[in-house]
Order: structure tokens, then C-alpha cells, then sequence
């Protein structure tokens, strides 16, 4: 199976202008670096013994608690694709870990949450990921670090671990807090350096816990997200993905890169979720979506209701053609898109 390589990508000088609204909405993570033609994962052999995976929205499957102010995967309309009703997932369906887990071949983890309701379900490795969440704790929400030491308190046996596989993604919240906190723009690089040094050192922690398998997110482009080019949803707001996406991007690949020198026993995968955003956006009908893919499916306070209990909110005909579900996040059609992106050659689904 081939994997996509991360892309370099050009600096531009650009005007200034507001970014924070952008920034509050941001997406994705890091990963390790395959040079090449990346990895083929069916030639690898059987699939792994468990997926652990660590991060925020768009990889949480259920972790998000029902209390008012952090239910919106638990509201109507979210989960309308699958299950057809709201299971904590932020999206209409499946998110990204269901996806990948799919092109692994392998079942989907159990959220930390849950793994008490699911008996043996932990055999099959464990989703540790929260909405909200970030590398440090943004909105208040576990840190990456918290996540870590939880699953460092599952005690799973180092053999087990060594056949195993790590997806971690994290997507942006981070900086969005720095912005609406009233950080000034002018220590942005030095607090990307901060965050990404903490991703690295959290990968390193969990190879010394015995796994040796990393799959992690670059961070996506910020600028094309719903929430930043809203209200007409025409173009990409460049300035987002210039200040904080490839600044990110460029640090992670360095950081991950300094990783598989210092710990050569273990695999570091990046996948290219910059890339893949964007080459679905210039070429959708290549993954079977529309056109104006920039409009999200669910317009308006998805998941909010009036005082009359009526919704604030208006969702589109078919989300299988939309690349992105609400006003941040992907909606299945769209994470199979990415996936499809990332592994070409993946057997994937079948999805409702």
C-alpha cells in the first residue's frame, strides 16, 4: 500500500489581518516521516495487535462527556449518517481513527470511556483521544500528556505494545486558545516550537512504554476551514495557513525527523493531512464530492435549538458529497476522502 510523503510547502508573504476566528476552528496533528513511496501496510503482514490512539475532535469516538457546554457530538443532527443517531462522534458518521482503523484492517477502539461497558474490548487497543483537547490543555479540557498517562495506567504487557500501532493526531485547539487569549502574534513561532518539542516528547514517552509504531497528523490547513472562510465559503484564508500551518508542519517534520535518529528500533509515519485537504478541494470529483466544498453540510449552530426548541441550523441534502460536516470538522464522506488520499491502495468500508 503506498503512502502519501509530506509535501513542502511555500511561504508567502501576505497582508496582515484577523486570524483568531480562523485559528479557534483549526485541525490537525503530527506524525513521524517516511521518505519515498511511504509504507505498504498490507505487505507488512497481519494487521497489528491494537490501535492506541491520542488527540482531540477529530478523532475522538465517544469521549466527549453529555454535560451542557461540551455535548455537541451527543446533539442532533451529529451521527445522522452512522449510527443514524448521536453517539459522540463530531461529524455525521464515522471520523478519522474509524477510517484508518479500516485501512488497517483492523476494528475501531474502544474509547477510554467506555472500555468498562465493553468486556474485551481493550484487547483491540483503546481511543484515549478528547474533543477540545490539545498538546497542552486549551479549553480546559485533558491534555495530551493526561492522555498518555492514561493509557500508561492500563498497564498493557511490552510484548503486546511492540505489535502495536499509535495514531496520533493533534489538530489546532491549541492554537486557537493562544489567539483568543489575547497572545501576541509576535511569540507565535516560539510557543510552535513549545507545543510541537511536547508533541515529540509524549511520542518518545509512549515508545518508552514499549510501542514502536507511530502513525501521526500534520496539521491541515487551517485557512480552509469552514469557520475561516465563512460567510461567503469562496476562497481559503491564506494568512492562517502561512502563519500556522506550515511553520507547524516544517517544525514537526524537523522534530520527527531528529526522533527516528535517536530511536532508530522504532517506525515514525507522517500522513499528510495538509495535502490531502487540499488536493480534495482543488479536484473533488476525483473522490466523488461536489463542487464548493468550503460550505459545510450542517450550516448555522449545528446541534443548537431556540428557546422554542427550534434548530439553529440547517443541514444539506446529501453530507456524502460535502467535504466538510460542520463549521470545523470533516464529515465522513470527507474523512474517507483523506484516507483514500493517504493509503490509495487500502481496502476501506464498506460504510453506511
Amino acid at each position: 500500500m503506498r503512502m502519501r510523503a509530506m509535501a513542502t510547502h511555500s511561504w508567502r508573504e501576505l497582508p496582515g489581518g484577523a486570524i483568531a476566528c480562523a485559528l479557534l476552528f483549526s485541525t490537525t496533528f503530527l506524525l513521524t516521516i517516511v521518505s519515498g513511496k511511504g509504507v505498504d501496510v498490507k505487505a507488512a503482514g497481519p494487521p497489528p495487535n491494537a490501535l492506541f490512539v491520542f488527540g482531540d475532535s477529530y478523532l475522538d469516538t465517544g469521549n466527549e462527556n453529555k454535560s451542557k457546554g461540551f455535548d455537541r457530538p451527543w446533539l442532533t443532527p451529529y451521527g445522522k449518517t452512522y449510527p443514524g443517531t448521536p453517539d459522540g462522534r463530531f461529524s455525521d458518521g464515522r471520523v478519522f481513527t474509524d477510517i484508518f482503523a479500516s485501512a488497517l484492517q483492523m476494528p475501531s477502539p474502544v474509547p477510554y470511556e467506555h472500555r468498562l461497558s465493553e468486556s474485551g474490548a481493550s484487547k483491540r487497543g483503546m481511543n484515549f483521544a478528547v474533543g477540545g483537547s490539545g498538546v497542552f490543555s486549551p479549553f480546559g479540557m485533558l491534555s495530551l500528556r493526561g492522555q498518555v498517562d492514561q493509557f500508561e495506567a492500563q498497564k498493557y504487557s511490552r510484548d503486546f505494545l511492540q505489535s502495536s500501532v499509535v495514531l496520533l493526531g493533534i489538530h489546532g485547539n491549541d492554537y486557537g486558545a493562544y489567539i483568543a487569549k489575547g497572545n501576541p502574534l509576535s511569540e507565535l513561532t516560539a510557543f510552535q516550537k513549545t507545543l510541537v518539542n511536547e508533541m515529540a516528547l509524549q511520542l518518545e514517552r509512549l515508545n518508552n512504554l514499549g510501542l514502536k509504531t507511530f502513525y501521526v497528523d500534520n496539521l491541515q490547513p487551517v485557512g480552509c476551514m469552514p469557520s475561516s472562510t465563512q460567510p461567503n465559503f469562496n476562497a481559503c484564508l491564506e494568512l492562517s495557513n502561512t502563519i500556522v500551518s506550515d511553520p507547524h508542519n516544517e517544525l514537526l517534520a524537523a522534530s520527527v525527523s531528529d526522533l527516528k535518529k535517536r530511536l532508530p528500533a522504532a517506525t515514525f509515519i507522517l500522513l499528510d493531512h495538509f495535502a490531502a485537504i487540499n488536493t480534495i478541494l482543488q479536484d473533488p470529483a476525483k473522490f466523488g464530492m461536489s463542487t464548493g466544498l468550503l460550505k459545510p453540510c450542517c450550516m448555522g449552530a449545528c446541534g443548537d435549538v431556540d428557546s422554542q426548541g427550534q434548530p439553529m441550523f440547517t443541514v444539506c441534502e446529501d453530507p456524502a458529497k460535502q467535504l466538510f460536516w460542520d463549521a470545523i470538522h470533516p464529515s465522513q464522506a470527507g474523512w474517507i476522502a483523506v484516507t483514500k488520499f493517504l493509503f490509495p491502495d487500502a481496502n476501506l468500508g464498506p460504510f453506511s
